[in-house]
């Protein structure tokens, strides 16, 4: 997964050798086998379009596998949602993977933000007492209404994504209005969540569809980038690639 990440190439082992020893003394020499379902590219990536190379991060090599292994567990779902479509790259376009990679994104913010509309403990008063005082018939209905009324919203996620972004100048680049790109972003979910005819002539569709999702996955990619431990002057060259390569459907 780490170096399908950081090459945007389908990555998976084509051998395994192992060194068994016993007291420090090698015994013997195990090789193991297993198959791939994966579709193998004919022409693979160039090193230039990699995110990056183990010779440009050769000295954080060892704390950037530490932090991918770190953070695998809290992050797992995202890091799966963001490799699928490497594993299916001949995937054509579709709102399937607008809706993976805003999944993705609330994924991480909700995993590695504590943000709430308002403290927990007040919440949990506040909504006790607001149950409290209903009939008894609509109580539980109530509390599974309120079971996720203190989450922020989608629109206050994304703000809270693009701060978190080291290359400030480069999210403007990328996105001139970021009221209106969160506006597009969270109808166009909200439509093709629900598919509500209200909804639908405010949803991004066709080629600005397709560009807003190549925007949020380099996002995403940048926040993964920071989160384990890639320095900044390597995630400014990283920059450049994804602008210049990140190309995972056809359109």
């Amino acid at each position: 997964g780490l170096l399908t990440f950081a090459t945007f190439e389908t990555s998976y082992p084509t051998s395994i050798k192992l060194n068994l020893s016993v007291n420090g003394q090698r015994k013997q020499n195990v090789e193991m086998f297993s198959s791939t379902s994966l579709d193998v590219r004919t022409s693979p990536n160039k090193f230039f379009n990699y995110l990056f190379s183990y010779q440009d991060v050769k000295d954080d090599w060892q704390e950037i596998v530490n932090n991918w292994w770190s953070q695998y567990e809290t992050l797992e779902p995202v890091i799966d949602l963001y490799l699928r479509d490497f594993y299916n790259h001949k995937s054509k376009f579709s709102e399937n993977q607008f809706l993976e990679v805003i999944h993705a994104l609330e994924s991480i913010n909700r995993r590695t933000s504590s943000s709430k509309l308002m403290p927990t403990a007040e919440f949990r008063i506040r909504t006790k007492e607001i149950i409290s005082s209903a009939k008894e018939e609509y109580r539980e209905w109530l509390k599974e209404k309120l079971n996720y009324a203190n989450e922020i919203s989608l629109s206050t996620r994304l703000t809270e994504i693009f701060n978190k972004i080291s290359h400030e100048d480069y999210i403007t680049q990328l996105i001139k209005d970021k009221d209106d790109f969160n506006s597009k972003v969270r109808n166009t979910r909200n439509y093709y969540t629900h598919y509500s005819k209200e909804l639908e002539i405010k949803a991004l569709s066709g080629r600005e569809l397709y560009e807003t999702t190549v925007k949020l996955r380099i996002i995403l990619s940048l926040l993964l980038l920071d989160l384990i431990g890639v320095n900044h002057s390597q995630q400014k060259r990283s920059v450049d690639v994804l602008r210049n390569t990140f190309n995972f459907f056809t359109y």
